[in-house]
């Protein structure tokens, strides 16, 4: 019997997920599932709840995914059920067990049959996103479960429904075909429609644990199924730190197919989170690791072989499909958040809505082209090509260092309350080169490297929330001439107070921009030192 705590509701979602459908349930582990079935009949009154058979059923269940397992790197399992009369798919989050509770961002959509193909012709929120996940991957079994469960339905005193208990007895089948099964799970959950109901029922979950003597279940179904299925998480390689001596001896060409590998690496890791669209952090992370790589690319150009330069373009193609959707994502998060104290913003939100629709479906046409394929191959080559003749990092680093520095500085000194946008938008374009080369070289550098990458982010996102302001205002203007027949007459007037905001935005960072470039000066200065004292002890 496991250790005894309270029930306790689960934390709030992410911000990203907030409107996306949620479980809550209790997921408990049992032994006699008989003995929970009399508790419940004989205890739920006391709680002031009414419980009510509510049928039976088997059910057979098949996890499904890509050949390289999308679904499960986002953080989704993908299922398609089937009963004596019904078939269902879900696309359900994998939130780890907290206190026995387990809250998951949940969808379901009935199909015809409980096929992949069904699926992928699904209309409803299930089959688009199994469509955006898979591309032109098919869909493939990764194992099978058959569950027998009983349901109990739950009502509160004024006889509205909270919640279900559900009794299972399930087996993880051999082979899709299987009827006899190579694990065997008895399991009670107990799921609440919504954040109050999961209050109301935390007293009779707990009580129920103690006496029934139920344990916390540790695993899902799904990650049961995985591990008698001998099937792993998959998991991006990550290359261990330097080593004091590496770091002497690791040369200019490697450490720049290390940042390429790393790169290309983070791409990857956050392709299945931006094809499902569900968390705008997905895709800016995929978009920052393309931009990264553009900015390695011309960086270490001098020391990679003559393959790489025309990726270059390559990387902007791919950087342009992502970058429309990510600034439409960044204008409809802005208008949302402004439309809940302005209703009359709302309208404007659901024209963005709509056009981010179409962007996204031109973004996966990109991801589903086999020029991304190839794109990634030459990434791969590139990062794992030999280097003759290498030059120590140590010794070549500084010069890289100081040539970023000198472009950033003559631009940012020149600064002041009055200059153009446009010198504005410059200073950040030279400032994100030196913040990445700064990145690269870090593992060179430590602390020193380590407070200059500090200060160019707050220098970055100074003149990041500057330039945001000045193109959200652009295309407040351009919405306004090229949707103003669309949109009510309060929605214009209301996009041009926001557009006065995101002006008084735009001198608030105007006027904090001397104190960040004061302090990266500082941090530039000190780095400075530390790369010269490399390079000096390199050479001896």
């Amino acid at each position: 019997m496991s250790r005894h705590h309270a029930a306790a509701p689960p934390a709030p979602a992410p911000a990203s997920m907030r409107g996306a459908p949620q479980e809550i349930e209790w997921q408990l582990d049992a032994t006699d599932l008989e003995g929970v079935a009399r508790w419940l009949r004989d205890t739920a009154l006391s709680h002031s709840l009414t419980v009510t058979p509510a049928g039976e059923a088997l059910m057979r269940d098949r996890y499904i995914d890509t050949a390289d397992r999308r679904a499960w790197r986002a953080g989704y399992t993908m299922r398609l059920r089937e009963t004596a009369d019904d078939a269902e798919a879900t696309l359900k989050g994998m939130a780890s067990s907290r206190e026995g509770i387990r809250r998951r961002t949940e969808w379901n959509e009935r199909l015809l049959q409980a096929s992949c193909e069904a699926l992928l012709a699904a209309p409803g929120a299930v089959g688009r996103r199994a469509r955006a996940l898979a591309g032109r991957q098919p869909l493939v079994v990764l194992f099978a479960i058959k569950t027998f469960r009983r349901r109990f339905r739950l009502e509160d005193c004024d006889g509205r429904y909270v919640g279900e208990v559900a009794l299972d007895e399930t087996s993880v089948l051999a082979d899709v075909a299987a009827e006899s099964g190579v694990e065997d799970i008895r399991r009670v959950e107990v799921e609440a429609v919504d954040e109050a109901a999961a209050a109301t029922l935390a007293p009779l979950v707990e009580e129920m644990r103690l006496a029934c003597e139920l344990g916390d279940s540790q695993r899902s179904k799904f990650e049961a199924g995985a591990r008698a299925a001998g099937l792993e998480r998959p998991s991006v390689a990550v290359l261990p730190p330097l080593s004091n001596a590496d770091r002497r001896r690791i040369g200019i060409g490697a450490l720049a197919r290390r940042v390429i590998d790393e790169q290309r690496a983070a791409v990857l890791a956050h392709e299945p989170g931006t094809r499902l669209g569900d968390d705008p952090e997905a895709l800016h992370d995929m978009r920052v690791a393309t931009r990264r790589l553009r900015s390695a690319l011309r960086l270490f150009r001098a020391w990679l072989p003559p393959e790489a330069p025309p990726l270059r373009e390559q990387l902007r193609w791919l950087a342009g499909a992502l970058g429309e959707v990510r600034d439409l994502d960044v204008q409809i998060e802005r208008i949302e958040a402004f439309a809940e104290a302005e209703p009359d913003l709302e309208p404007l939100a659901a024209l963005l809505r709509i056009r981010r629709d179409g962007a996204r479906e031109r973004m996966l046409a990109a991801l589903d082209d086999p020029r991304y394929e190839a794109l990634l191959g030459a990434l791969e080559y590139l990062a794992a090509s030999a280097t003759e003749g290498d030059a120590p990092a140590l010794t070549e680093a500084p010069a890289l260092l100081a040539r970023q520095w000198r472009r950033f500085n003559r631009l940012a000194r020149q600064l002041d309350a009055d200059s153009p946008d446009e010198d504005y938008h410059a200073t950040r374009v030279v400032g994100k080169r030196l913040r990445y080369a700064v990145e690269f070289v870090a593992p060179l550098y430590g602390k020193r490297a380590g407070r200059m990458r500090a200060a160019t982010t707050g220098v970055q996102d100074r003149l990041g929330a500057h330039q945001d302001a000045a193109v959200a205002i652009e295309q407040l203007r351009a919405l306004a001439g090229d949707a103003g027949g669309q949109l009510p007459a309060a929605t214009l007037f209301a996009m041009g107070a926001l557009a006065e905001r995101y002006a008084a935005g735009m001198a608030a960072e105007r006027e904090a921009f001397p104190e960040v470039y004061r302090r990266v000066r500082l941090r530039w200065r000190a780095l400075e030192r530390r790369a010269a004292r490399g390079k000096k002890r390199a050479r001896r």
